[in-house]
This record gives C-alpha cells, structure tokens and sequence, in this order.
C-alpha cells in the first residue's frame, strides 16, 4: 500500500542539518565550505532561507549526497513496506512519523522494511516445517525411525551399564546391535536433515517469488514476440481486452506484465495464486505486498477469479491512503493440468496489474491487502480487527 508523500511538508533547511549532524560536521565548518556565513547556514537550516541553485549542489557535494536528498519526498514505497512492518503491534506508529523517518534516514527506514522481510521469510519457513511435520506421512515415518533407533540405542546401553555378569556371546551381540543401529541412526538423521532443510534440493536459499521465473515464460516469449507484441500493445493503449485476439486471457496477461517501462510500456505488475489462494509469484506490483499464506484481502480479483474458471474478471480497485490509490486489474483462474477421472484439475489465479488508470465511470472497489493493516471497518469480508 502506497502511502501519498504530498501531505508531508519537504523541509530542504532541516535535511540539511540532520545530515550535517550525521556527518559530524559542525555547522561553522559546513558553511567555510560552502563559502557563507554561520548565520545564513543557521537560518537555512530553519528553513528561514531557501537553498537552491549552485548552493544546493555544492552542500550535496559536501555531504556526499544527490541534491535530490535534500529537496525530495520519502519514497511512497519505503513508507508503504516501514508501515506494513508495524502492523503486527498493537500500537503501530501513524504514517507522518513514518514518512519523516524515511526522509531523514532513509537507509535506517530501509534496514526496518529489509528486516520486516527477512522477519516473514523465517516465519513463513517455520510455519512450512509446521505443516510438514503435520502433513507429511515420509516425514513423520523418518522422524519417528530416528527416535526409535535412539531409544533402542539407549535401552542396549543401559543393559550394559547395569549387567556385568554377561557372558562373551552376549555381551558381543549387544555390541553389534549398538553398531547397527548407530547405522541406522546416521541413515535416518540424514534423511532428516534434508527433509528439514530450508535451503532446497541444492542447498542454496529459495528465491523470492519476484525472483523465480515463470514456468510458461519461454512459451510465452515464443508465442508472443516482443518487437510485434509491444507494437500491437502500444496500439492497444495496453488494454488486455483490445489484445484479446491475441492469445490466451492468462498468457496475454503474463506476456503483457513482462514489457519494460524502458520500451514505453506502464508500469504493470503480475500476481498468480494457486487454488487454495497462496500466493506463488508477485513481481513488478510495488507499493504492496499481499500475504503470502492467505491472508490477503477476499477481495482482490485474484481470488474471486479462482470461484469463476475461464472467466476474464475485469476491475479498477482503489487502496486506502491520502490520497488512495487506483489499479486496473484483470485477472482469470485455469485449469494448470487437465482433470482426469477420479483426480480434480490444478486451478491457478492470474492477475495483471496496471497502475494509474485513467478515470472511468464505474466506481471503484475499495480494497485493502489484508484485514491487520486496513482501516475499512465495515467491510463484509473482514476476518479480523484491525491494528489501525
């Protein structure tokens, strides 16, 4: 969820002198430099002169940042990822402290939102292995032969311990039951380990969904070329439904989500689901970020596609902020694999994502990304309370 920088004040004077404090210049020293009396420098940083032009340039250069540090607005899309950070407590901080942070500290802002996400990978890590220990019948069996092995290791230790009357034949036969069920021990622990490792079959880390590429992304580029598809596009304004003809609802959709904005394409961005609503791909959608293990919004058409299969939902939502933003989605559920007799068909979700629509007649569907963070309490498909 975007959040507007328009109602936060740009405050050149004060940016400069939290970044001269940042870099332990003193204020006389910064202004030796910039060829001005203390005095001015002082009413600058009050915001009681402006600073423009080569002065500007030449405190940027002295502070070792762009001009634009000291002149623009928070980045929206920090804001929107520090805000979705506090909204798991119980009294998160509002959206001006936010904004004023990310403006005076953006990289603190930025290390909050980085750590946020590192936060809900090992989560969502946790609660997979969660599930897996539930669900998984291969897994359940190789836990259950580790701790069966290690028990009858420690009943044949006990036995040797305790008894020291045993005769040779014994004793060697203990011995050989400890030797082979250490064995099996180091067998099913390492089938363990790898069941349980969160790195993957080749023990690197799995990719962000942004960074795993599309099954059908070859498929696609060969059915549609991109020197006629984006002069067919541009023809179209970019409107899926004047592309209709073209190919498939979902391959249009993923074709058109993956066009540049250096080739003159909108910025577009691409979310598919599978049917029990998890979110599997998100890419190229900035300024929100829908939970993963379905807890978005109901309403998303994302989702209500998966209740129509095979049919194009069309609609321009609208997420709360100031001011609100607008998005034209367009998104289909199919079949990923046919269905066979006895074995239902695999449904997955497509949606396209086109930002700044232009004005249509039709209201749009106020919308939010998941109940926690969403300020629309009389919204019929709350599931629960909302932080804010």
């Amino acid at each position: 969820m975007a959040i507007s920088d328009s109602h936060h004040q740009v405050r050149p004077g004060a940016r400069l002198r939290d970044l001269r404090i940042q870099a332990g210049l003193r204020q006389v020293n910064l202004a030796e430099t910039l060829g001005i009396s203390a005095s001015y420098l002082n009413l600058i940083e009050h915001d009681r002169r402006r600073i423009a032009g080569k002065l500007l340039v030449r405190a940027a250069d002295a502070l070792g940042v762009s001009p634009a540090r000291l002149t623009e607005g928070a980045d929206p899309d920090l804001v929107a990822r520090m805000q979705t950070a506090a909204a798991g407590m119980d009294d998160p901080p509002d959206a001006a402290s936010a904004t004023d942070l990310a403006t005076r500290a953006p990289r603190w802002a930025h290390l909050i939102a980085h750590q946020h996400r590192q936060i809900a990978a090992l989560e969502s890590q946790v609660q997979e292995l969660g599930d897996r220990l539930h669900y998984d019948p291969d897994l359940a069996s190789t836990l259950h032969d580790v701790i069966s092995t290690a028990t009858a290791i420690r009943s044949t230790a006990a036995i040797l311990t305790e008894d020291e009357t045993l005769d040779a034949d014994w004793l060697a036969r203990f011995h050989r039951n400890i030797h082979e069920d250490a064995i099996r021990l180091a067998v099913s622990s390492d089938r363990l380990i790898a069941k349980l490792d969160p790195q993957g079959r080749e023990g690197q880390p799995s990719p962000p969904l942004e960074a795993r590429p599309l099954p059908q992304a070859d498929a696609d580029a060969k059915a549609l070329r991109t020197d006629p598809f984006l002069r067919a596009a541009r023809e179209a304004g970019f409107d899926p439904a004047r592309l209709a003809g073209l190919a498939p609802p979902a391959q249009l959709l993923r074709r058109l989500a993956s066009l540049s904005v250096d080739d003159g394409a909108p910025k577009m961005g691409l979310v598919v689901c599978d049917g029990a609503g998890v979110v599997t791909h998100a890419a190229g959608v900035p300024g929100f970020d829908l939970a993963r293990q379905g807890g978005a919004c109901a309403l998303w058409p994302v989702f209500t596609a998966l209740g129509q299969p095979g049919r194009v939902v069309e609609a321009t939502v609208e997420l709360p902020g100031d001011p609100a933003k607008r998005l034209r989605c367009h998104a289909i559920a199919e079949a990923r694999s046919p269905a066979h007799f006895g074995h239902p068909p695999v449904i997955e979700a497509t949606m396209l994502v086109q930002f700044d629509p232009p004005e249509g007649s039709s209201a749009p569907l106020p919308i939010g990304l998941t109940c926690r963070i969403c300020p629309r309490h009389a919204c019929a498909a709350r599931r629960e309370p909302s932080v804010l």
